[in-house]
């Protein structure tokens, strides 16, 4: 496809306004996506402006945007690090649209679960106080979860 993109773009260079006729100037201005209606001198005024602004055939940036496409639907089927993702229908097999079945947890539950969790509480030696705000407060090293007593 990169020839392709190389051939269309030497093909805009080659093109020879003074030399062209109504109708090649009318064909250039339909390639590029631009009015095709005028006299020949609104013509000639109206290529040499998309040469000047660099405006591409609309071919060109077809085959651009497919590149594009093909890369990202590539590099969305990858990780950061690379590694490849699963198909989301494997994912998402045995997934359920009703909201009924998501079970109900009460505060109470996930305050047993999030503070009275054995694998959430801390020994005292991870705890290290602190004075915030004129209020005793005791951090933990390791991330930014504190208590205040």
């Amino acid at each position: 496809m990169a020839s392709k993109l190389k051939a269309m773009d030497n093909s805009d260079k080659d093109f020879d306004v003074n030399k062209a006729n109504c109708a090649q100037l009318r064909q250039h201005l339909r390639q590029h996506g631009l009015p095709v209606s005028g006299s020949k001198k609104e013509l000639i005024e109206r290529v040499n402006g998309s040469f000047e602004i660099g405006k591409q055939p609309l071919e060109v940036l077809r085959l651009h945007d497919e590149n594009l496409n093909t890369e990202r639907a590539r590099s969305r089927l990858l990780t950061p690090l690379g590694e490849k993702l699963p198909e989301v229908k494997s994912i998402t097999s045995g997934w359920s649209i009703d909201v009924n079945l998501i079970p109900y947890f009460s505060d109470n539950d996930l305050y047993n679960y999030l503070v009275l969790n054995n694998q959430r509480a801390m020994m005292a030696s991870q705890l290290v106080p602190k004075k915030v705000e004129g209020k005793s407060v005791l951090f933990r090293w390791t991330c930014t979860f504190c208590y205040v007593p």
